[in-house]
């Protein structure tokens, strides 16, 4: 009986120490300490690449902006200089006009007293008319310049429109901008931007 009991008393030590390597390895296996610290070094991992990521991106985007800042800056210097050709071309056409106005104010009073006053009278007369006595005075390398002689064509040259008074006439008619562009043989750029800014 007593081998008996110390065979028991064995089976039992064997039993409990068998448990306790059971229940150790399973707490290691199952451990929510490790699972949450293997997760949390997943989502380590992943902050990092998304804050590479999104720097890459912002680099990118800033550079992009500083691309259409670059692309808008030349756009405004350019509108400015159609502005200011625009301008000289109206203020050349308004000479015209007024050039144009008095060679046929002139012609009309040539052909009023028949065809006998010669050239040298109408240049007087022309300088009468417009009071610009100073254009043919000015002093060119320091000398009197001797008076201009006009001669008149049979047909008076009728200057063309204003640009952008053309292209408002053609959208009152209803043209669409591709359409005034081919009539005007221009870019449907240069439509736009009268019909936008009113240049």
């Amino acid at each position: 009986m007593s081998v008996a009991a110390t065979l028991l008393f064995i089976l039992i030590c064997i039993n409990v120490i068998l448990w306790f390597v059971f229940l150790a390895r399973f707490r290691k296996i199952f451990s929510t300490d490790e699972i949450i610290a293997r997760t949390q070094n997943h989502l380590n991992a992943m902050l990092k690449d998304i804050n590479v990521n999104a720097s890459r991106n912002l680099e990118l985007l800033e550079d992009k902006i500083r691309q259409v800042k670059s692309v808008a800056a030349e756009t405004e210097r350019k509108i400015e200089e159609l502005k200011v050709g625009l301008k000289n071309a109206s203020e050349v056409r308004a000479v015209e006009k007024k050039l144009s106005e008095g060679l046929k104010k002139t012609r009309s009073e040539h052909r009023g007293e028949g065809h006998s006053e010669n050239n040298a009278t109408l240049t007087s007369r022309y300088e009468k008319n417009f009071q610009q006595k100073e254009l043919f005075s000015e002093k060119a390398d320091g000398q009197d310049a001797s008076p201009v002689r006009i001669s008149y064509a049979e047909n008076l040259i009728v200057p063309k429109k204003d640009f952008a008074d053309r292209v408002r006439e053609y959208k009152e008619k209803g043209y669409q901008p591709d359409a005034i562009a081919r009539e005007l043989e221009c870019s449907v750029q240069e439509v736009r931007l009268v019909l936008e800014f009113g240049i």
